[in-house]
Formats: C-alpha cells, sequence, structure tokens
C-alpha cells in the first residue's frame, strides 16, 4: 500500500516536471518569433491549456492572471496578442507540408486563424476565441446556414487549390490515395491485434465486425460504385466534424473552420457527407475514451436537404458558371438538391469507411492490446454508424 502511494506521488511528480518543461519550452519558442512576448521573464507568467485533437497537440497559451506581480500586470495589458495556439504536428500520415501552405494561403486571405509561424515540428497560430460546436448544434438551421455558406466557399477557394494542387492534382481523389496508403496496413496489422486483443472478446468482436463490414472480397469496387462519375471534382477538407468548426463567444453564429490535415480532392458532396454522418459521433465525450455514438442524432432528411439547398443556394451566387438569365436558381435548385442529396447519403459510406480504417492505421503500436485508447470505441462506432446509412438507404 505504501510503495503504491509512493509510486502514484512519483507519477504525479513526473507528469508535473513535463508540463514545466513543456511550457518553458513552448514559450521559449514563442519568444523566438513573437518580439512582443520577450518582456515575459519566466514560463509561470504564461498559462498553459491542452485542447482536444486527434491528428496533433494544441495548446492554448496565454499571460497568466495570477501572476502577483502589480507591474507585471500593468505591462501585460497592452501586450497583443494575448492569447496563441501552439500546435504541436503528431501525426505521421499527414502531409503537413501541404497543410502548411494552404494554413499559410487561408491565413493571407483572412479566412483562417493569423499564422505566426511554421516549420516542420510545430505552428503559432493566434487564438480564434470560441468554443467548438456539438452534435445537436450541427443540427440546428442556423449552425447548417453558416457551414454552407463555409464549406462552399471552401471547396470553391482558388487560391487554397492552387496550394494543395502543387501537391497533389485534381485527378487524384483523396479516397483513393488513402485506399492505396492504408488499406494493406491495416491488412496486416488485424493479424497483430487480434493476438494482442486474444483474451478481450469486446475488442474482438469489433475487429470481426469491422473485417465484415469493410474488409469483405471486392469491397474496393462496392465502395468505387458509390463514387459518382460525373461529380464535380473540388477542394475537400474532408474532417467537417464538431470540434473542427468553431463557434465565437462573441455571436454563436459565426463560425470558423480549422485543422486541414486531411484536405485533398473529392466530390463536392464529401463535405456534406461527412457533417451530415458525424452527427452520429461525439468525438469529445467528456467520459470513458473520449467517444460516443447516439445513432438517434443522425440528422433527418428534411435536415438533409435544408443543408444541400442551402450549399447549392450559395454556389449558385458565388460560383456558378452556368447564364443567370437562361437559368433561375429555383430551376437550378429543382434540378440540383435531389442529384446532391442523393451523391451524399452515397459518399456517407465512403466517409465510414475511411474512418474506420483510419482508426486502425493510426493506432500507437504500444496501443495495440489495450482498451484505454479511444481507437477502438471510435471503430465501434464506425462501424454503427455505416450499417445504419446502408439500412435506411437500402444501399
Amino acid at each position: 500500500m505504501v510503495e503504491d502511494q509512493q509510486l502514484q506521488k512519483q507519477n504525479i511528480k513526473e507528469i508535473l516536471n513535463h508540463k514545466e518543461d513543456l511550457r518553458l519550452l513552448i514559450l521559449k519558442n514563442i519568444q523566438e518569433h513573437i518580439p512582443s512576448w520577450r518582456n515575459i521573464i519566466t514560463h509561470e507568467m504564461v498559462h498553459l491549456t491542452r485542447l482536444s485533437g486527434l491528428s496533433n497537440a494544441c495548446y492554448r497559451v496565454k499571460i497568466s492572471p495570477e501572476v502577483d506581480d502589480d507591474n507585471f500586470q500593468v505591462e501585460m495589458q497592452g501586450l497583443e496578442p494575448q492569447s496563441l495556439l501552439y500546435r504541436v504536428f503528431e501525426c505521421p500520415i499527414v502531409d503537413w507540408d501541404m497543410e502548411n501552405v494552404l494554413f499559410k494561403t487561408l491565413s493571407d486571405q483572412g479566412i483562417g486563424p493569423k499564422l505566426y509561424y511554421q516549420c516542420a515540428e510545430y505552428r503559432i497560430e493566434g487564438f480564434f476565441l470560441s468554443r467548438p460546436i456539438t452534435i445537436f448544434e450541427m443540427r440546428n438551421t442556423l449552425f447548417l446556414d453558416a457551414f454552407a455558406e463555409k464549406i462552399c466557399d471552401f471547396n470553391y477557394n482558388k487560391e487554397a487549390q492552387e496550394s494543395v494542387n502543387k501537391f497533389i492534382s485534381m485527378d487524384q481523389i483523396q479516397f483513393r490515395i488513402w485506399m492505396s496508403q492504408w488499406v494493406d496496413d491495416v491488412k496486416k496489422r488485424l493479424i497483430v491485434l487480434r493476438e494482442k486483443q486474444a483474451n478481450n472478446p469486446d475488442i474482438l468482436r469489433i475487429l470481426q465486425e469491422f473485417e465484415e463490414q469493410f474488409f469483405f472480397e471486392g469491397h474496393i469496387d462496392y465502395f468505387e460504385s458509390h463514387l459518382c462519375s460525373d461529380s464535380e471534382i473540388v477542394l475537400a477538407h474532408n474532417d467537417t466534424q464538431e470540434n473542427n468548426i468553431l463557434s465565437s463567444l462573441e455571436d454563436s453564429t459565426q463560425i470558423l473552420l480549422i485543422d486541414f490535415e486531411y484536405i485533398g480532392w473529392a466530390p463536392r458532396a464529401y463535405d456534406l457527407a461527412n457533417y451530415i454522418a458525424e452527427t452520429m459521433l461525439e468525438n469529445a465525450y467528456p467520459l470513458k475514451n473520449g467517444i460516443k455514438c447516439y445513432l438517434k442524432n443522425f440528422m433527418n432528411d428534411q435536415e438533409q436537404k435544408y443543408l444541400i439547398t442551402k450549399y447549392l443556394e450559395r454556389h449558385y451566387e458565388k460560383y456558378f458558371q452556368g447564364d443567370k438569365t437562361q437559368v433561375s436558381l429555383e430551376d437550378y435548385l429543382r434540378e440540383e438538391v435531389p442529384k446532391l442529396l442523393q451523391e451524399t447519403r452515397h459518399l456517407m459510406l465512403i466517409a465510414n469507411y475511411m474512418w474506420a480504417v483510419w482508426s486502425l492505421k493510426i493506432l500507437k503500436d504500444e496501443n495495440e492490446g489495450s482498451d484505454k485508447c479511444f481507437n477502438f470505441d471510435y471503430l465501434d462506432c464506425k462501424i454503427q454508424m455505416f450499417k445504419l446509412v446502408k439500412q435506411l438507404y437500402n444501399f
């Protein structure tokens, strides 16, 4: 008992020491690139908060209000910026060079977080005073309006498209790239996982169902068949879920898209499909492993049609290439809404498939025998979401 208590104290001490070392390192890097922060003498003068993130580590860094020094408080009142976001690039399957170029483009356009500095290991960004929306808010018409506008503008952003085209040509659909890079590795990993999880029937059940739903014979042709051959290809965010949509604390209807790790070319319905599917999955659940599935929260048909209509209204207003004297908005919507809605539902299958594969692709080696990581809960949710979409739309 005494030994356990001593070990626990030692672990807590190591965690605290690590946090202090991390705070010191982050402050040092910020001061190197942001001169206004060089008057901060010690790392105790800043407050560090870890934010959620599955592909990288993000920290909010702000001037500490707890420093008991009147001179410091007066001196820091005029400091700008008061808060920063420090992002550490961790996920090995992300093309961070491409993401960094896109991030700078959006920053220069003033439609993304402000870029202060970035390198191969980390980035210093402006902090947007906001909160992630919830999966329940994702069905609210005010957020549907805001998201439809933001994602349409992103899909058709010419400068952003040119930035990404330097790395990947438009004929390379991101879904196909991921399949070629991930599927074989995950198939090999399944053998290892069955061995390491041999005494965990719940995990074995998830792995068995994963193979049955996603890795059946001919599965690649099956998913390819759900890509519409005449789809318009656009620049896609590819990860439109609640944690990547921030709502301003000053005006909740003002949103900002963040986290562009998985950008690439995709049919224009893909971001809409991913958004709709993600209304079933809470990626920031406060208990257990941080994941919870809410199948009953799936966006209904009326809400889906509303989102598609708002997206197409934005497209007609800003990006329609036809003759508006010959094609009215009403005519355009009458023809395009049913087509885009049907394509969106097909692409929900692909979105759930790819994120299911992703969850095992990014599983850390040290967690292959564990049930305390988010990956298996996430995978189980994706399987259930996939099955529901198939059932609802008779795919």
